[in-house]
């Protein structure tokens, strides 16, 4: 596949090239190459991301490199001259002109992330570990900084996979993930009619081309997804699933199979990546890094809610002044996690520390794929709470991971006037990007409601058309009856009747 060179932008009928944003503090080589997803559309979402968590001084250094991942290839001409705007004033824009820029869900993350690791094992070699964003996750960048080079100071951190973890199978034909779990267990039991190729195919529709059922493996939400840079190369290479996977992708078009026979709308990135591991491991064992939700490390809810000791909060609602005042907060309210990594060998430390089921008799006698042969000595880590001392002084206990939500009942909107203040300031400053977008497409009207059955229909007999016979006076009948048609009379005057 090919991938523009770093920074490379299309301006007008000649390529050109633009620098990167350097700073003085960048000759050092950056510890994490973080590549954020964005649709050509969504510039407000990249103006909040840059105006509020890459102020944080390690990604303005250079020792956190974050650079926005559009695709646009065939881009129209308000595109070329919007990521040639962004990339003039923030340097901080990787195009991707060998993803169409208007692909779909269906294909477009897919397409992306690939481009983009293969673009960051060809041209930020010297960074430690490569990442994937969301562009609607905010990151604490110096805290994470912290947490992945605890990672690297590790043992056999090489072939690294890092990210908030849970389970899930993948049918490598259709791009399609199924029996999804929390735990090895309860993916195990929750994906075995897709392992059973009878009953898969049947689900299919009898569809052959559904084809087999893998895993279960583990996979990283993908909000924040970190690879070790060997772990990325391995992916990346020549002759990879990865690349097969994407040359694959872009031949089937628009009529890729969903599981259920009929057609599927979205293939799930996050989802792919983690069967990547599964299906084409590297030759040396993994090591799975997972960020537990229970220690408020990850943020995932609805409304605005995060923690005290939050390293990602992802804004689901995708907000613009939601994401600024989230950043006030954090920079005010912060308490950075004093975590240390304890890590397991072998199929047993995927089985957990509790309850012993059928399932994880099953594991450590039978030894799934993904902890025998070359990965027989795989690790599973998690970051625990060392207790030194004095060493969190701003919050203590179930104080840094408790949920704090930030909408503010009373408020317009739920935030403070100084968030809305901020975003107008900003939509005025970027004013003239923004008139580069094209108009958004209206809504699709709403279909008109059925016209009811008028007063005549409503008291015909069901079935052969007869009228019902009256009601006698002063029966309980009769009383529902009257409500009968004042209900009838009632939906015959609504509006939209009789049209």
């Amino acid at each position: 596949m090919a991938v523009a060179g770093p920074c490379m932008i299309k301006a007008g009928a000649q390529d050109r090239e633009v620098p990167c944003q350097r700073s003085a503090g960048s000759a050092t080589s950056p510890l994490l190459a973080l590549g954020i997803i964005s649709a050509p559309e969504y510039l407000e979402r990249r103006l909040g991301t840059r105006h509020s968590w890459l102020q944080w001084p390690n990604v303005k250094s250079g020792r956190v490199l974050a650079r926005f991942v559009v695709r646009s290839g065939h881009a129209p001409t308000w595109l070329e001259q919007l990521l040639a705007a962004e990339q003039e004033r923030y340097r901080d824009v990787l195009p991707l002109p060998a993803v169409a820029w208007n692909e779909t869900r269906l294909r477009g993350p897919v397409l992306s992330v690939a481009a983009w690791l293969e673009h960051a094992v060809a041209h930020l070699s010297a960074a430690s570990f490569i990442g994937k964003m969301d562009d609607d996750a905010y990151l604490h960048a110096a805290d994470f900084e912290r947490l992945v080079a605890t990672v690297a100071a590790t043992p056999r951190a090489a072939y690294t996979y890092m990210g908030s973890m849970t389970w899930f199978h993948w049918q490598p034909s259709i791009f399609e993930r199924s029996g999804h779990g929390w735990n090895y267990g309860q993916a195990l039991k929750n994906g075995a009619s897709c392992r059973n190729a009878t009953s898969a195919r049947a689900r299919c529709g009898g569809d052959a081309r559904c084809g087999e059922c893998v895993g279960p493996f583990q996979f990283a939400s993908g909000y924040l997804i970190v690879l070790s840079s060997p772990m990325a190369s391995w992916l990346a290479r020549e002759r990879g699933a990865l690349r097969a996977d994407a040359a694959r992708l872009r031949r089937v078009g628009d009529s890729l199979l969903s599981r259920s026979g009929g057609r599927q709308t979205r293939v799930m990135e996050d989802v792919w990546v983690g069967s990547l591991l599964f299906r084409d491991p590297p030759p040396q064992p993994l090591t799975f890094v997972t960020l537990v939700g229970w220690q408020g490390l990850v943020s995932d809810e609805w409304g605005l809610v995060t923690t005290r000791q939050a390293v990602l909060t992802h804004v689901k609602a995708k907000s613009l002044p939601r994401l600024l005042h989230l950043h006030e907060y954090t920079r005010r309210r912060h308490c950075f996690a004093p975590l240390s990594l304890d890590c397991d060998e072998g199929c047993k430390s995927f089985a957990g520390k509790g309850k012993v089921t059928p399932y994880l008799e099953a594991m450590a006698r039978e030894a799934p794929a993904f902890c025998r042969g070359s990965q027989a000595g795989v690790r599973r880590c998690s970051f625990v709470e060392p207790a030194p001392p004095g060493s969190n002084h701003c919050c203590k206990g179930k104080a840094c991971a408790n949920k704090v939500d930030l909408i503010e009942k009373g408020l317009p909107n739920g935030l403070p006037e100084e968030a809305t203040r901020r975003e107008m300031q900003l939509l005025e400053a970027s004013r003239s990007m923004l008139l580069l977008l094209p108009p958004k497409p209206k809504p699709k009207p709403k279909p008109k409601p059925k016209p009811t059955p008028n007063h005549a229909k409503a008291h015909l007999r069901a079935g052969n058309g007869k009228p019902r016979p009256p009601f006698h006076a002063g029966s309980h009948g009769a009383v529902r009856a009257s409500r009968q048609e004042a209900r009838a009379l009632r939906n015959s005057r609504r509006p939209g009747a009789h049209r």
